[in-house]
């Protein structure tokens, strides 16, 4: 049994070296948007699924001789980690030689026990998802156990993010037809106000799914939820994050003024998202203003 994985690169946390702690697709959800498969064992029980020793030889094994490369080690995998009942001591151990922040990767649904709340406390990062705002929704996306509560789970995450006091990253997945609809994001907004978070980071269905027929958001439309959020005074990623490479020229414009209604964007995000052509013509813009900041240039609507 092998229970690290990586180094991956990852958007969120940077190179991270991966910590499996439950048996592959033990999990309190069924997620539609999966990229690992259906689930098998829906459940919320909480149990010592491997010996702790083992999972710590190994990490140590792997990770001291790939530390100076890596920015975190997360423990997340192909199941819901906080389903092992001994998730506090596995960490408590690796921070005895781990020098890099130690991340958790959750559905958020277990939050509703003060318990496991205490237990993930010592972790430097958690990165608990919210997909749905509303039990419908919440049945329909996240396809939960039986046993799971969404009010009390809504509950158990707000209660959390005011509790704990390291670096919280709220995720939120959005697909097509299912929960990107505006009445649904106005109800996102309403439970992210009652919580203390760091940033919200939106993502979609960039792989394969467990589920057919699931469909990814486009990059303007993750920009336009990106955009609504911002205005409404949910502190979202950078923009530039929901913008792929080689951007097709006929939505060049239409994307960039958008991400100047959230900020302004420096000379480097532009080269970056749209290329030195692209710059060079802003010059001939007089529906911008150029400024300098920290020796900087920045561009923004008049």
């Amino acid at each position: 049994m092998s229970f690290v994985f990586g180094p991956v690169p990852s958007r969120r946390l940077g190179v991270s070296l991966g910590i499996d702690i439950v048996p592959r697709k033990y999990c309190t959800l069924d997620c539609i948007y999966c990229e690992v498969c259906k689930t098998d064992n829906l459940t919320i029980e909480q149990e010592d699924y491997y010996d702790i020793n083992e999972i710590i030889n190994e990490v140590k094994e792997k990770y001291l001789p790939l530390k100076d490369s890596l920015d975190v080690v997360t423990i997340t995998g192909s199941g819901e980690p906080t389903l092992n009942k001994s998730i506090d001591v596995i960490v408590k151990k690796l921070k005895t030689f781990v020098t890099h922040p130690i991340a958790l990767l959750t559905n958020s649904t277990l939050f509703y026990d003060e318990e496991v709340r205490q237990k993930v406390k010592i972790f430097d990062i958690i990165v608990p998802s919210l997909d749905a705002a509303n039990e419908k929704i919440f049945k329909k996306i996240n396809k939960p156990s039986k046993e799971i509560n969404f009010s009390r789970m809504i509950e158990g995450l707000i209660t959390f993010s005011n509790e704990y006091r390291g670096k919280l990253i709220l995720e939120i997945l959005l697909l097509e037809g299912v929960n990107e609809h505006q009445e649904h994001l106005d109800q996102l907004v309403e439970i992210i106000k009652n919580m203390k978070y760091d940033i919200v980071q939106l993502n979609t269905a960039f792989r394969p799914t467990a589920y057919k027929n699931v469909k990814r958001l486009d990059d303007i439309q993750l920009l336009d939820i990106a955009l609504f959020f911002n205005e409404k005074g949910v502190k979202v990623e950078p923009v530039k994050n929901f913008i792929s490479k080689n951007i097709p020229k006929n939505i060049m414009n239409d994307i960039f003024n958008k991400m100047l209604n959230m900020r302004p964007l420096s000379e480097n995000d532009i080269v970056e998202l749209f290329g030195e052509a692209f710059l060079k013509n802003l010059s001939q813009n007089t529906s911008l203003e150029i400024f300098k900041y920290n020796g900087e240039t920045f561009f923004k609507k008049i």
